[in-house]
């Protein structure tokens, strides 16, 4: 499910942007395909918005690393996509009964990255404020698929095959840790109180 979906991506991405501008592609599942236009603002500056106690085993490999795709924001989605894709084909044959591969990390990636889309929200606002302002598009996808990708955490920690305390930990220090208030903040002021508190887990 996952590098499957960074094809599609890819075909998205190359074939389907109709947008006359530098634009990213992304696999809803379902038939469904976004396509967003790239911000102005380098994928490295996504770093410093990151709290330092919600830097995951990816942080480095995608956040500060990758340097090919700095022009790229949009490529910290790409991967946020494609972990959230990957792990909704895990809780459903898990649901299916189907899940035949013992224990793995299903959804700690798709959890990560939907720190690390918040983390490029809060970037992309302060690097280009008009693209933030003006780019609903934007701002509709991060709050759909950060709801999906938490969905999907939340259910998949409730089994055996996908269950990690290091994950958990990671989800509640979003809520709680001091250095992750900036990005609490954020969330409840762009996406809402109640959004912040259904989808994060927030107080409201």
């Amino acid at each position: 499910g996952h590098e499957t979906t960074h094809g599609i991506n890819s075909h998205a991405r190359n074939n389907l942007n109709n947008t006359g501008r530098r634009a990213n592609g992304f696999y809803c599942m379902n038939d469904r395909v976004a396509i967003i236009v790239e911000p102005a603002m380098r994928k490295s500056a996504v770093a410093a918005y990151v709290p330092t106690s919600l830097r995951g085993s990816r942080y480095s490999t995608y956040i500060t690393g990758a340097p090919d795709w700095d022009d790229r924001p949009l490529y910290i989605f790409d991967e946020w996509v494609a972990y959230t894709n990957g792990s909704e084909v895990g809780v459903n044959l898990q649901r299916a009964g189907l899940w035949r591969y013992g224990w793995r990390d299903g959804v700690a990636g798709t959890l990560e990255f939907t720190l690390y889309a918040l983390a490029t929200a809060m970037a992309v606002e302060a690097q280009d404020p008009a693209y933030f302002r003006d780019h609903t598009q934007f701002r509709a996808f991060v709050a759909w698929n950060a709801r999906r990708a938490i969905e999907l955490y939340r259910a998949g920690a409730a089994t055996e095959s996908f269950r990690w305390d290091r994950q958990d930990a990671m989800y509640r220090g979003l809520q709680v840790n001091p250095d992750a208030e900036a990005m609490r903040a954020f969330a409840r002021r762009v996406f809402g109180a109640a959004w912040a508190t259904e989808v994060l887990g927030l107080t409201p």
